[in-house]
C-alpha cells in the first residue's frame, strides 16, 4: 500500500515538473515563426506617377488654358444686310503661350437646326500661319469678315450659290481655332433678301455697302476666299494693335 501510494506521488512530481510530456502539450498555442536578426522584411511602395512640369512663359498654349468665343456683330439682320462674323481667343492660363491664331487655325460654321449651310474652308486658299504671344488673362479679337449669305459647298466655288433661307430664319455661328471650338453658338436671325440666288444676294448687299461707303467715307471689308482675318487687340489706352503675318512668314506678336 505504501509502495502503491509512493508510486502515485512520484508521477504528479513528473507531470507538474515537466507537461509537456503530458496532454496538456496537445493543447499548447502555436508560437509565431522566429526572424533571424537582421533579417529585413520587403516594403512594397506604391508608384507615383511624375510630376508635369510648370508652364513657362513662351510655351505653346495648351488647349484646356485656350477659351474661344463665336461672335457677330448683331443679332438680327434685315434685308440685304450682311453679318459681320469674328471670335474671341482668351488665355486662362498662368503663363505667356504662343497660339496660332492665323486662317490656317481658323474655321467658321453656320447652321440652321440640324443643317450645316456655310463653312469658311470650303473654298479657302492661301491659308497663314499667325502665331501671337498671349499674356495671362488676355483676350484678343479677330477683325470681323462679311458673311455674303450663300450656302458654300467646294463643288461651287467659282459658281453662282444659292441664297440661304430668310424670312426670319435662325442660324448658329460656330468658331473653331486649331483643336479648340467655341464652347456655345452665336445665334442671328435673317430677314428676306428676296430669294433667288447669290446674285439677288450680291446685288443687295453691294447697295448696302455703297450705303455705308457714303456714311463712313471708305467701304466695309468684305471676305472672299483666301482673305486674311487679322487679329485685333484692344488695350486699356483705346488703341487697337493689329498683327497680320506675311505668307510665308512666322512672327510672334506680344498681345
Amino acid at each position: 500500500m505504501l509502495v502503491a501510494l509512493l508510486f502515485v506521488v512520484a508521477v504528479l512530481v513528473v507531470a507538474l515538473r515537466h507537461p509537456w510530456l503530458g496532454g496538456a502539450a496537445e493543447d499548447a498555442a502555436p508560437t509565431a515563426p522566429i526572424v533571424p536578426s537582421g533579417t529585413a522584411t520587403a516594403e512594397t511602395t506604391p508608384a507615383t506617377a511624375p510630376a508635369e512640369p510648370a508652364a513657362k512663359d513662351g510655351d505653346p498654349c495648351k488647349a484646356a488654358q485656350v477659351d474661344v468665343e463665336a461672335a457677330t456683330d448683331r443679332t438680327s439682320y434685315p434685308s440685304g444686310a450682311l453679318p459681320k462674323l469674328r471670335f474671341s481667343v482668351t488665355n486662362t492660363g498662368v503663363n505667356k503661350c504662343v497660339l496660332d491664331v492665323g486662317t490656317d487655325k481658323q474655321v467658321y460654321t453656320i447652321t440652321s437646326g440640324t443643317e450645316q449651310y456655310w463653312v469658311s474652308t470650303d473654298c479657302q486658299k492661301d491659308s497663314t500661319k499667325t502665331e501671337i504671344l498671349l499674356a495671362p488673362h488676355k483676350t484678343v479679337t479677330s477683325q470681323p469678315f462679311e458673311w455674303d449669305r450663300t450656302r458654300s459647298d467646294p463643288k461651287t466655288c467659282d459658281a453662282d450659290r444659292p441664297a440661304v433661307p430668310a424670312g426670319g430664319a435662325s442660324y448658329h455661328l460656330k468658331v473653331k481655332l486649331g483643336d479648340v471650338a467655341s464652347t456655345t453658338t452665336k445665334q442671328f436671325l435673317l430677314y428676306c433678301l428676296g430669294g433667288g440666288s447669290s446674285r439677288a444676294a450680291a446685288a443687295a448687299a453691294q447697295r448696302q455697302r455703297q450705303r455705308g461707303a457714303t456714311a463712313m467715307g471708305s467701304p466695309p471689308h468684305r471676305a472672299a476666299a483666301g482673305d486674311h482675318h487679322r487679329i485685333v487687340s484692344r488695350g486699356r489706352d483705346g488703341r487697337d494693335q493689329q498683327g497680320l503675318a506675311r505668307q510665308g512668314r512666322v512672327r510672334p506678336w506680344q498681345i
